[in-house]
C-alpha cells in the first residue's frame, strides 16, 4: 500500500495515475480499481475520491483548464498589463498547454461525451472559458452587452480551431501563434 497522503495530495496522485492510464491505454482501459491498483491504494479510497469513472474524467479536463487560466493569470501579473502583452501571454500559454495536453484532453472529452449526462459538455466547456477570458481580457459580460460576448465565443473558436491545426502539424506553429496574436488583437479592440 501507498505511504499515508493528505487527501489533497491523494487525490493530485490518483488524477496523476489516471492521466498515466489514459496515456498509456487510452481511456477505456480507465477505472477506478485500476487507478487505486496502480496508485497502491485500495478501491474505496478512489471511489472515495472520484465516486465513479465520470467524475474521473471530469476531473482530469476541468484540471487542465483551471491550469491553463491560473498560468495566463500569474503570467498576466508579472507583464506590463498592456493589451498586447496579455493577448501574447494568452495565446502562447495556450500554446504551450495543448503541446503538453491536447492529447488527453481529447481522449478525456471523447470518453465523457459517451456518459448520457454530458450532452452539453461542449457547451459548458465554452462557457467556462468564456467567462475566465472575460476577465483576462477585462471584457465583461452582461444581458445588455452581448458584442464582449460575441468576441469572447469568437476568441474561444478560433484559438481552439488554429491551436488544433497548429498541434496536428497542419499549419507550423510559428505561423499560428502570430496570426492568432493578431487576429485576437483585433477581435478584442473591435
Amino acid at each position: 500500500m501507498s505511504k499515508r497522503m493528505d487527501k489533497d495530495a491523494r487525490r493530485e496522485q490518483l488524477l496523476s495515475t489516471a492521466v498515466s492510464i489514459i496515456k498509456e491505454r487510452g481511456a477505456e482501459a480507465l477505472t477506478l480499481a485500476t487507478v487505486a491498483e496502480q496508485a497502491g491504494v485500495t478501491k474505496p479510497i478512489a471511489y472515495n475520491h472520484f465516486e465513479n469513472k465520470e467524475n474521473l474524467l471530469k476531473q482530469i479536463y476541468q484540471d487542465i483548464d483551471n491550469r491553463l487560466i491560473e498560468s495566463i493569470q500569474i503570467a498576466k501579473q508579472s507583464s506590463s498589463q498592456s493589451i498586447t502583452d496579455t493577448v501574447s501571454i494568452f495565446c502562447e500559454s495556450y500554446f504551450n498547454c495543448m503541446l503538453e495536453n491536447s492529447n488527453i484532453y481529447g481522449l478525456t472529452i471523447a470518453a465523457l461525451k459517451c456518459y448520457p449526462n454530458n450532452a452539453d459538455l461542449s457547451k459548458n466547456i465554452q462557457d467556462f472559458f468564456v467567462d475566465a477570458y472575460s476577465d483576462i481580457f477585462q471584457l465583461p459580460i452582461s444581458d445588455d452587452n452581448h458584442q464582449n460576448h460575441l468576441k469572447l465565443i469568437t476568441i474561444y473558436g478560433i484559438i481552439e480551431s488554429v491551436g488544433d491545426a497548429a498541434i496536428s502539424g497542419r499549419i507550423p506553429k510559428n505561423i499560428a501563434l502570430t496570426y492568432l496574436k493578431e487576429e485576437i488583437y483585433h477581435i478584442i479592440l473591435k
